[in-house]
């Protein structure tokens, strides 16, 4: 037995002093694996108690290094020429040759996570290799020789980390490697003795100035990364912690389907229409069915209206489901698309209509063929034919409605043509639809009003993106004081907005033809215009200030031969003039306003904006109607300062599927509606507040 015993601890002698290097370092490493393993919080890295997917980390460094900087080796004999931290045999030229798809200094993959120690291609089993002639500690335990450092050896490059020259914030790092140490490694002294705990050597020699990252094949300086732009993440894995996992897992499919075309998008802003399908990925719809639902909800209340028949306050709460089912194919789509709106707290004797309320109607409900480079021409073709809803260039003439809690729709034809991003142009010949305040609205108009018009919008030139069109409408209806049969010409110049730079907008429209008055028909000529300068600062908030004027042509003397008071026709207002819904006191019809409006972001990681606007307001022609209110004076007398008003506005976009606003306005109401009010039963001279709250969710 004792010859046994002596011949096992022979073998494991020899075994241990013949590769003593090669053990003890693994038996320390191991030993400082399983202490960080340990000590280590639950989401940090195993190297450095980084966390988790904080950027490419290089070395490990034992934790009872952390305080005390890098520990001299009693009796290490070090070479004179020493440029690194490291002790780590050379290697030949070809085993230093980089696996392809790594980086040329320290082996790692592209854009990879931690990395340990470069490992030569041709020595990946051989594990680490002696030094000749080279004494390790036994108290190694991370494997690595360290050499002391100068002082001036450990600076670190401004804006660096101090390990590995890493960006700042890419984790708590302690000691710091030079950068020109990873190219050749740690060499040693011969005949450098230094003792135990001895102090950094002085007279070691400066590191060179750090150089700009090259790219080794093309020998030119690599371009500097761009900060990742700020992500709209969709409903995400926090919101949806509370539904069942197989549901989760269902909505996460939904995130990454690949997004196809749906009918509609050449027809409206694709910011109406692309969001993640959630209800269709749950039911396991292929990607080429279109299903969809969204809910908005909206309480809104006002006081000491303008109206005439308003008094006290209004208050409502609107909701609108709107439901859309479709098929997308690559040439042949449909869509049919739902809508209830309808309106709750309205008491007995306040203002209901159909922008407010329309139940149970169908605004969308028809098919479409897309045809891409025609005749190999480049060119693209889209035809649609059914109910549909529009919008056309900034939307003031023609719009899908989006604050109103019911929507403008069309029945007919509508044609779209492009050639790539740099040009499109539209016609269409439809009936607008005479909306219900319950039912479906009946198909095909039922007054006999024919709507038709092209428009053409340039991208070409950045600077000045261009939109010309016509519009043409003949309005027969039962009552002649309501005929409507005239021309509008347009033109829109403009310049989008962008950081620390000018941009602009000014659009024009005339109208002649022929219009019904009480007083029996007139010819008609109006006009209006917009324009607006802004600028967008180049700081963290990012605030643009925009200043504008809007004017919309009245008509001179009511009692005259002709009528001058331009035909908003079927344009939102909402974004520019005033929050409509149960409020909107302005058209654009009879108006002058000059104004000023700012946006800004109050945090960099709000998405979203807050917007303050200040406008004051003119009736165009004194004697000519108040649109909207009811009020006018055909003598003039009472003037034609309306008043001012202050809007506030926050948007928040948690994701496409969820959004939020809420707003608040003051009127403060001007020399016409205070000398008006003195008449009997019109509205009071006191100023109109107006406020609302409404958040939308999409499925």
């Amino acid at each position: 037995m004792s010859l046994l015993e002596n011949t096992n601890l022979s073998f494991f002698t020899k075994l241990a002093n013949h590769n003593r290097r090669l053990f003890l370092p693994l038996i320390g490493l191991g030993i400082a694996l399983w202490v960080f393993d340990v000590s280590l919080a639950p989401g940090q890295d195993l190297q450095l108690g980084l966390p988790e997917m904080s950027g490419p980390v290089g070395q490990p460094i034992p934790q009872d290094s952390e305080d005390k900087g890098p520990q001299p080796i009693p009796e290490q004999k070090v070479s004179p020429k020493t440029e690194s931290v490291l002790d780590t045999p050379a290697l030949a030229p070809q085993e230093m040759s980089p696996v392809p798809s790594q980086d040329l200094q320290l082996g790692l993959p592209e854009k990879s996570g931690p990395v340990e120690q470069p490992i030569p291609q041709d020595s990946e089993d051989k594990g680490p290799q002696p030094i000749p002639e080279q004494k390790v500690s036994p108290k190694t335990e991370s494997g690595l020789d360290t050499p002391v450092l100068a002082p001036q050896e450990m600076s670190p490059v401004p804006g660096q980390d101090l390990q590995l020259g890493l960006p700042e914030k890419s984790g708590p790092v302690k000691h710091p490697i030079p950068r020109d140490s990873r190219e050749k490694g740690p060499q040693a002294i011969p005949g450098q003795k230094v003792p135990p705990q001895a102090e950094p050597v002085q007279k070691a020699p400066a590191m060179a100035p750090q150089k700009e990252p090259v790219d080794s094949v093309k020998q030119k300086p690599l371009p500097k990364k761009r900060p990742a732009k700020k992500v709209v993440k969709p409903f995400g894995p926090a919101t949806w912690a509370w539904l069942p996992a197989p549901v989760r897992d269902r909505f996460a499919v939904a995130q990454k389907i690949p997004w196809r075309e749906r009918a509609d998008e050449v027809l409206i802003p694709r910011t109406q229409v692309r969001w993640p399908r959630y209800l269709g990925s749950l039911l396991h719809f292929p990607v080429w069915v279109d299903l969809g639902v969204s809910f908005r909800v909206r309480y809104e209340v006002a006081s000491n209206p303008f109206r005439t028949g308003q008094f006290g306050t209004d208050e409502q709460l609107a909701l609108r489901t709107r439901a859309r089912l479709g098929f997308s194919g690559k040439i042949f789509r449909f869509l049919a698309e739902f809508q209830d709106a309808r309106a709750e707290f309205v008491d007995s004797g306040e203002r209901v209509s159909s922008g407010t309320q329309n139940k149970n109607d169908i605004v969308q409900l028809f098919g479409s063929a897309t045809f891409r480079n025609v005749l190999g021409t480049g060119f693209r073709t889209d035809l649609h034919v059914g109910r549909l809803t529009m919008d056309f260039g900034r939307r003031r003439l023609i719009a899908r409605n989006r604050f109103r809690n019911s929507t403008n729709a069309f029945d007919g034809v509508h044609w779209y043509l492009d050639r790539g991003a740099a040009w499109h142009m539209r016609a269409f010949f439809v009936l607008p639809v005479s909306r219900k305040i319950n039912g479906v609205s009946d198909f095909f108009g039922a007054d006999d009003t024919l709507f038709w018009g092209v428009y053409y919008e340039s991208k070409q030139i950045p600077w000045l993106r261009t939109n010309v069109y016509y519009f043409g409408i003949n309005d027969r209806p039962s009552n002649p004081a309501s005929l409507r049969q005239h021309s509008t010409f347009g033109l829109r110049v403009s310049k989008r907005p962008k950081r620390g730079a000018f941009d602009y907008e000014a659009e024009t429209a005339w109208q002649v033809g022929t219009v019904g008055t009480t007083g029996g028909k007139k010819d008609l000529f109006a006009y209006t215009h917009h324009a607006q300068i802004g600028y967008a600062f180049k700081i963290k908030t990012t605030p643009r200030l925009v200043i504008q004027y809007d004017y919309a042509s009245g008509t001179r003397d009511p009692s005259g031969s002709q009528n001058g008071t331009f035909d908003r026709l079927y344009g939102g207002r909402n974004w520019e003039l005033a929050p409509a819904g149960i409020f909107g006191p302005f058209f654009r019809s009879n108006i002058s306003s000059p104004g000023a409006r700012i946006f800004f972001r109050p945090l960099a990681g709000f998405i979203g904006t807050i917007m303050v606007k200040y406008r004051a307001w003119w009736l165009a022609q004194s004697r000519d109607a108040w649109f909207g209110s009811g009020l006018q004076d055909a003598t003039g007398g009472s003037g034609n300062f309306l008043g001012q008003d202050v809007e506030v506005k926050v948007t928040w976009r948690q994701s496409r599927n969820l959004l939020f606003s809420a707003g608040y306005d003051h009127f403060f109401k001007g020399s016409y509606i205070k000398n008006l009010a003195k008449i009997p039963g019109n509205p009071s001279a006191t100023d109109s507040d107006y406020f609302y709250i409404q958040s939308e969710i999409r499925f």
